[in-house]
């Protein structure tokens, strides 16, 4: 009979969320601890049972109203901001701040996860909360599936393109091991800016870009998207090239970067030499790594000056990689201009991001490219 009273008590588990959500507070039992240099910070749970409540991804949401202004985030608050569709819109979770919940740490597990993501209405607004698929014992992590399958990490062969941007997921691809098997023994055979290429059709194919392309995922199949927002060449030499130390065998890099180094101003000469340098520290001296270096965008809001730079820097680097083994310069910025004047039209309000129209523009060149250069699909 105590046992019977026991089970009588026990809370239903989206109760359990629900009082949670409200409290806005974790549950007992729950810790963060170091894991590894890969993922970094994990959550340890004490003790729960199958179907238990555990806890919430809080943060700050952003209704599809009132998007968070991008660039004002730094580049490690940038990797806690997730986007969601709820009820056919766009929103954010903004779980940057530090403010001791749990939920924005927990790691990714795709082969045994012991919990697993649902969505909550709780005063018509979405919570993510953890529900746990099994118990889950004394000092075992906590754990869930980031997606389906088609996340890169979740197999030993892929195809697949990768947006190498959130820094948690990063941690977790740079523990990849490419089987360059994986690719096809298909042959493609194109022709850029005087050059030819010869690729291994479904070569894996990743983005180093800036928040020009925030919402590739809308319309690149089986992308995965987050951005750098206020990227810098510099800090691409300095934090970001060692995401692609786990590349094998053949890879094309697309490379979106540098409207964040012209507005500053960096003269040109300096430009072209940090972007020569990036290109290099990635090519691993194989052969088998190809670059497709987009144009900077001009924009509403650039100066006289800012223009004439925007000009002069995508004709050096148009001039310098003609002769670049491997590399192609992709002029994105012709898709934008009209008898020289910018299409302002392809720009939001603040003149500085594309509008729908103009990412439509621009991720519909990346996918006709991407089909010409190694049938990407």
């Amino acid at each position: 009979m105590a046992d019977v009273s026991k089970r009588k008590l026990r809370i239903k588990p989206h109760h359990d969320a629900e009082k949670h959500i409200r409290l806005k507070t974790d549950k007992a039992g729950l810790r963060s601890e170091f894991v590894n240099s890969y993922k970094g910070r994990g959550v340890f749970a004490s003790a729960f049972r199958n179907g238990d409540f555990v806890l919430e991804h809080r943060g700050k949401l952003f209704p599809p109203d009132s998007p968070p202004v991008f660039e004002t985030y730094t580049e490690t608050e940038a990797t806690y901001l997730f986007e969601f569709k709820w009820k056919g819109r766009s929103w954010c979770l903004d779980a940057s701040l530090e403010d001791q919940s749990l939920g924005r740490l927990v790691n990714d597990e795709h082969r045994n996860p012991n919990c697993k993501m649902q969505v909550l209405q709780v005063d018509n607004m979405p919570h993510f909360c953890l529900f746990a698929v099994r118990d889950i014992v004394p000092g075992e992590e906590v754990t869930y599936s980031y997606g389906d399958s088609d996340w890169p990490w979740h197999k030993q062969r892929f195809n697949t393109l990768l947006i190498f941007s959130s820094a948690k997921l990063l941690e977790l691809i740079t523990a990849i091991n490419m089987d360059p098997s994986a690719h096809s023994s298909v042959k493609v055979r194109c022709q850029l800016n005087g050059k030819q290429f010869v690729v291994s059709q479904g070569l894996t194919v990743c983005f180093l870009t800036d928040s020009m392309c925030r919402g590739i995922s809308d319309h690149i199949q089986n992308v995965h998207a987050s951005v750098h927002p206020g990227t810098f060449l510099s800090r691409s030499l300095a934090q970001h090239t060692y995401h692609f130390n786990s590349l094998t065998g053949e890879a094309l890099v697309v490379t979106h970067i540098g409207t964040n180094d012209i507005s500053r101003g960096l003269p040109a000469d300096i430009f072209l030499e940090q972007m020569t340098a990036l290109i290099q520290r990635l090519q691993r001296g194989d052969g088998n790594t190809y670059f497709a270096v987009c144009a900077i965008l001009p924009r509403p809001v650039d100066d006289p000056d800012t223009k004439a730079l925007v000009k002069q820097c995508n004709s050096s680097m148009e001039k310098a990689f003609v002769n670049m083994p491997n590399v192609t310069f992709l002029q994105t910025n012709k898709l934008f201009l009209s008898g020289g004047a910018v299409l302002t039209q392809l720009f939001g309000r603040d003149g500085l991001h594309l509008s729908a129209e103009g990412k439509d523009k621009l991720f519909s060149f990346f996918k006709k490219f991407l089909w010409h250069f190694c049938r990407h699909a």
